[in-house]
């Protein structure tokens, strides 16, 4: 059995953090297909290991990989540089393993090592702007037959070819769902907005998410002015980003809003399942909009939900207008009007684009991801014979 090292700088594990989700389930149906896995993430003054005990079950994971937490007595930029170090050591010795890492600088340690390494890339942009790394990474993937790439997006993985990357060392694979986090929700609609105080009678907007800068809030609660018999509901975001926006809309007069501020993931679901509508507006100011593979735009095909999202290339990949979501165009709150007043005007098409979601969640579960990646390590290991 081949022995796999998935390794990320993030240590945030367990946590609600969308990185952890995706490691998690990653490196749980990876281990499904018949690796040995191992997950290997840093510990910050060993925090990880007087908080929790089982990271496994706070995911609704059985426990079939092992996760390895190299300590370091720092924080920061001095953590990183010592789990690197550390990691260099430890590829030095395993010469015989996989290396699946999510980060560029851990690509080039243990690439400049001359191991079997998978770059998975979740944003070209931020690989690029690693300047002196990325450049030595594509020296690297050129000419060593075993180092390749894994983006989660085609337009990424087209930024690497015009790199000069050659198309075959480069596996396209979205982010994936769990839908089982939506199926095992029976509630009904109208209870569940009993419970969450949500009411029964309104059509309900939701927007899932952090409410940072460029992710279309202003957008948003323009239509929400025009539509006062819509409620819009904001799920997520820290208290002072929530405060600012309870300002704005009294300044501005918007009453239709209801904002809760962070929600866990568990009952996160619940909010997108109490809604008719859910809502990924952002802007041409999000500065991932180029190469994001957005892990909310499948737990949104998962709920069944009609969707209204940025028309942007990279989104386009995976919605299609009038098929499985509505796109409009970006930076205008009239065009997400018109989005909405779409759908609540038609309740047939707005029945149709949530069937289609549905289905078209089903082709990326994590069961599936894990599956190819699965098939890529083992064309990788054919190639490196």
């Amino acid at each position: 059995m081949r022995t796999i090292k998935y390794i990320t700088l993030n240590g945030r594990i367990p946590s609600y953090t969308a990185d952890g989700i995706a490691v998690m389930n990653t490196c749980h149906y990876i281990s499904k297909n018949g690796f040995n896995l191992s997950l290997i993430i840093p510990d910050e003054m060993g925090l990880g290991k007087k908080k929790y005990n089982n990271e496994w079950s706070f995911y609704g994971l059985e426990k079939n990989f092992n996760i390895k937490k190299i300590r370091t007595p720092f924080t920061g930029m001095l953590s990183s540089i010592l789990f690197l170090l550390k990691i260099a050591c430890l590829s030095f010795r395993g010469k015989q393993a996989i290396y699946h890492v999510r980060h560029i600088q851990l690509a080039v340690v243990v690439g400049i090592l001359g191991r079997i390494t998978i770059f998975e890339s979740h944003n070209f942009k931020k690989a690029q702007n690693s300047k002196l790394l990325f450049h030595l990474f594509i020296f690297l993937i050129k000419r060593n037959k075993s180092i390749s790439i894994i983006s989660t997006t085609h337009a990424g993985a087209e930024a690497y070819q015009q790199c000069g990357v050659p198309a075959d060392k480069i596996k396209v694979l979205p982010n994936g769902v769990d839908v089982r986090k939506f199926n095992d929700i029976k509630t009904p609609k109208d209870i569940l907005r009993s419970e969450l105080k949500i009411p029964k009678y309104q059509n309900v907007a939701c927007h899932a998410g952090s409410l940072y800068e460029g992710r279309g809030i202003e957008e948003v609660l323009y239509a929400a002015k025009k539509l006062p018999d819509v409620l819009f509901l904001f799920a997520g975001g820290p208290q002072k980003r929530v405060d600012y926006y309870e300002n704005y809309c009294s300044e501005k007069g918007v009453k239709n809003v209801l904002f809760v501020g962070f929600i866990q993931q568990d009952k996160l679901h619940k909010y997108i399942l109490a809604s008719d509508f859910v809502l990924m507006p952002y802007t041409s100011k999000t500065k991932t909009k180029e190469f994001m593979s957005l892990m909310k735009m499948f737990d949104y095909l998962a709920s069944g939900r009609p969707i209204i999202a940025t028309d942007f290339p990279v989104i386009s990949e995976i919605l299609d207008h009038r098929e499985n979501a509505i796109l409009v165009e970006p930076d205008s709150g009239r065009a997400i009007y018109d989005g909405i007043k779409l759908l609540t005007d038609s309740p047939e098409l707005s029945a149709k684009i949530g069937k289609n979601a549905l289905e078209e969640a089903e082709k990326y579960t994590w069961k599936i991801r894990g599956k190819e990646i699965s098939d890529w390590y083992k064309i990788n290991l054919i190639s490196n014979v």
